[in-house]
């Protein structure tokens, strides 16, 4: 599955927090540390899969964590509308 900000989003940048903003509702949400890491390679890679290998590299962490944490960031994110996940393959219509 590949992941990109809903079109509505800001992100920004501030000191170690990303910081989205949802200028439909105008609800602000911060990331720090590892989630703010995540937010990046959810955007950068070409699926969810390959953030999770990613990020096992970089913390030095099991793959079940990472994945885990990921999943879960990924679903309080669409949650608040703040990404789409598109699935990979689509099916092509007739």
């Amino acid at each position: 599955m590949k992941v990109r900000a809903n079109p509505q989003v800001i992100a920004r940048i501030v000191g170690e927090r990303t910081i989205l903003i949802d200028s439909a509702s105008g609800q602000c949400f911060g990331l720090d540390g590892a989630g703010a890491r995540m937010w990046q390679l959810l955007l950068e890679c070409e699926s969810i899969e390959s953030a999770v290998d990613k990020l096992v590299a970089e913390f030095d962490a099991d793959t079940t964590t990472v994945a885990r944490d990921l999943r879960k960031l990924v679903g309080a994110l669409s949650r608040h509308h703040l990404i789409e996940v598109a699935s990979k393959s689509r099916r092509r219509r007739k």
